[in-house]
């Protein structure tokens, strides 16, 4: 917040006011014009209370046109007020003559303020902004004492100023060279508003010397005020002002809370979490800028000392708290009786406040959110919406299998949910895996939307899942030719969707179609140079068309972007091994390596990968000793994965201990039994101990599994010619290499299937 500006002083013209006076304000300020009329004809006792009638008159002609309009429409002024206006520019600007240049009385502090809302008005904006900057209207603040129909209209005009200044923000060249006048005038209008909100909710009795009590319900608040304020913190982001947005809010919620600007502060917590959460790491605790405003500085605004979080998760679950008392609050006090829009409305309030409720909690704190969403089913079972949160919260908590129940449970409830039945396929794809059951959703969810690309994305996943895990080439083939034409029903479904472009390559690439994969992947590059899986599986394309170079360029990119993902630096050590050889790939897998203090950094899964690519690249090259000291750099907790025992059982059969290699690898087949390279490696086992006919079964189980692996097909060949099946043997060698001719670096299946 700025330093405090200097104010104008307006002149006390007098300190009592008659009943007369009392009526004037009181009618101005509950906007009963058709009163006027009685008070016209009462004689005025003081000379300045002909003016106030005057001003009266003037502002019931504004207010016939000004309540009917929007914010940020322009203003529609009807013809038979067209003259009535006009005329009353001149009484303004006769009412506007301030006694002195720094000294105004109220009268002409109302024209002014008056004349510059008429002026909006009548669509004459520039000559708005010029009069309000030459009235001096950012060197005045309302103070206590001034009446409220007063600061009223400062926060109107305040709101006026504010919607023309936006305006500026759409030419980036205005934006830059207004951006300090647009952000103060924000700023006011913000100060100004809430107290004219504090103000206007204490009031809730006159002076002894009233006539007549004020009632404040017939008041009502000016949505071109709420407006202002709403739109505020959006004018900061789009001049580049995060800070300042975050600032704005957080003084917003400062503010002493009343009736008035509950839903103000319900959507500055509503925003303000948004911007904590997507910006983590330009936090600036707020107690390191607080500084006060004009209305927290009132004692009766801010009570005790506030409450100053130290870091993003306090202010995050502080904030969440304040909106879920404001709603809770609304809910008790409103019981929407036959008022449909009101409750529609509170129940989108609600509901927005508790899904953010969901993605703080969800981002700190997952399992407590999925046992506090279980509480609540107790109360909102018939609540489709509470369904959904609280199937994504045991996801959250890695609970999938009861999560599928939760959604399935949703669905039967509300077939016509569309998010549900996506989440369904979602977890039968990645998380369980279940083809069967994602094909049966998606499915439905494609007869119910033929429309929706999302839709055919889901069961061409489906199926292209169904032919990863076929046990026959034929029902492979018709699961993999299925999800290619699904998938390419998608991508035409929905163009520019980058999931769909991307598994439609994928598919096509698993059937050996490179040339038409590449364009789909580019495509998507040119639209997202850093998308991840896009980029792995060009580079498996370029080494599949033995590119290296190109390859490598790639990995180099990719890197660059993702730093940390081992991973892909791996794959850039294979693709070295196979193009520089193996001792080259070593010195670079070396480089790649965490040091120390960078371990914990490193996820599970990467440091495990790390760790058993090393291992393969030390046993390649013959390096047994640093083989084994790699391997036990493996932590404990991961013996019992699959690839982990395979190592093992690679390790000792190099140390010439076959029976226990043997036990190991089955050990990984019993927990993956289409683990490919077990399956191979089991095969040469047994070859070396003269089992033909046992070597050739596994060799055969591992082309089952993946019918594109030359290896196995090479291997085939040697069994099949070591039992003097020759003419068998050299189909299989010629199998080896053609499928080795558009082989990738690493298996097109280790892109993972993500809906």
């Amino acid at each position: 917040m700025e330093a405090e500006r200097p104010k104008k002083k307006l002149k006390a013209v007098r300190s009592k006011h008659s009943p007369f006076d009392y009526e004037l304000i009181n009618l101005r300020l509950e906007r009963r014009w058709d009163g006027l009329e009685n008070v016209q004809k009462t004689k005025a006792k003081l000379c300045d209370s002909g003016k106030f009638l005057e001003l009266a008159n003037v502002e019931k002609l504004l207010d016939g046109v000004f309540s009917d309009a929007s914010p940020g429409v322009t203003f529609t002024v009807p013809e038979p007020l067209a003259g009535d206006l006009h005329s009353a520019l001149d009484v303004l600007r006769r009412l506007s003559d301030s006694s002195g240049e720094d000294v105004m009385d109220w009268v002409s502090l109302e024209a002014n303020l008056l004349l510059g809302k008429l002026l909006f008005i009548l669509g004459r904006r520039d000559e708005a902004l010029s009069h309000l900057k030459g009235f001096g209207v950012h060197d005045i603040f309302p103070e206590s004492g001034w009446p409220i129909h007063a600061v009223r209209l400062m926060a109107e005009c305040c709101a006026l100023r504010g919607w023309e200044l936006q305006q500026l923000i759409s030419s980036k060249e205005s934006a830059a060279q207004n951006a300090a006048e647009i952000l103060r005038d924000q700023q006011q209008t913000v100060e100004v508003a809430m107290l004219y909100f504090q103000e206007l909710a204490s009031l809730t009795s006159p002076p002894a010397s009233t006539s007549k009590p004020v009632n404040a319900d017939n008041i009502g608040v000016s949505v071109w005020i709420e407006a202002a304020v709403h739109h505020t913190p959006l004018v900061y982001l789009l001049l580049g002002d995060t800070a300042g947005a975050v600032q704005i809010l957080r003084s917003i919620l400062r503010a002493k809370e009343n009736q008035y600007s509950r839903s103000l502060r319900l959507n500055a917590n509503r925003q303000l979490a948004l911007l904590l959460l997507r910006a983590p790491h330009d936090y600036v605790s707020p107690g390191k800028n607080l500084t006060a405003t004009q209305y927290t500085t009132n004692p009766e605004s801010s009570r005790g000392d506030f409450m100053v979080p130290d870091h993003r998760t306090e202010e995050l679950v502080l904030v969440i708290a304040i909106a879920e008392r404001l709603v809770r609050q609304e809910a008790l006090q409103s019981r929407f009786p036959g008022d449909r829009d009101a409750y529609d409305k509170w129940h989108e309030q609600v509901t927005a406040v508790y899904d953010l409720a969901v993605l703080v909690l969800g981002a700190f704190a997952k399992p407590r959110l999925a046992e506090i969403l279980e509480e609540s089913m107790r109360f909102s079972f018939d609540d489709e919406h509470v369904w959904m949160q609280f199937g994504l919260a045991l996801i959250g908590a890695g609970k999938h299998r009861r999560a599928l129940v939760v959604l399935k449970q949703c669905l039967q409830q509300y077939p016509d949910n569309v998010c549900a039945a996506l989440m369904v396929c979602k977890l039968c794809i990645n998380h369980l895996p279940d083809a069967e059951e994602a094909i049966s959703f998606a499915s439905k969810l494609v007869e119910q939307h033929p429309e929706l690309a999302s839709a055919r994305l889901a069961l061409g996943l489906s199926h292209a899942l169904r032919a990863r895990t076929c046990t026959t080439d034929s029902t492979r083939q018709e699961a993999l030719q299925t999800s290619i034409d699904v998938l390419k029903e998608a991508h035409e479904l929905d163009p520019l969707h980058p999931e769909c472009a991307l598994y439609y390559a994928l598919q096509l690439a698993t059937q050996h179609r490179i040339k038409e994969a590449m364009p789909l992947v580019l495509a998507i590059l040119e639209i997202n140079p850093v998308h991840h899986d896009a980029l792995w599986l060009l580079v498996l394309l370029q080494t599949s068309l033995k590119s290296y170079n190109e390859a490598m360029v790639i990995c180099d990119q990719a890197l660059y972007e993702y730093p940390s993902d081992m991973p892909f630096a791996f794959l850039k050590v294979n693709i070295e091994a196979a193009f520089s050889g193996v001792a080259s790939a070593l010195a670079t897998a070396q480089s790649v390596l965490p040091r120390d203090e960078e371990v914990k950094e490193v996820c599970e899964a990467s440091y495990l990968h790390m760790w058993l690519a090393l291992t393969n690249l030390f046993l390649q090259n013959d390096q047994y000793t640093d083989a084994v000291a790699s391997f036990k750099k493996i932590p404990d907790g991961h013996s019992l994965n699959p690839q982990v025992l395979y190592f093992r059982g690679r390790l000792l059969a190099h140390e010439s201990k076959p029976e226990q290699a043997k036990a190991s690898y089955l050990g990984a087949l019993a927990s993956n039994p289409k683990h490919i390279a077990c399956l191979l490696a089991l095969g040469t086992l047994h070859l070396q101990l003269e089992n033909a006919s046992m070597a050739e079964q596994y060799i055969s189980q591992a082309l089952a599994v993946d019918p594109s692996n030359h290896c196995a097909w090479q291997q085939l060949g040697w069994v099949l010619q070591q039992q003097g099946e020759h003419e068998r043997a050299a189909e299989c060698f010629v199998n080896a290499l053609q499928v080795e001719s558009l082989a990738p670096i690493s298996p097109f299946s280790d892109l993972p299937l993500n809906l």
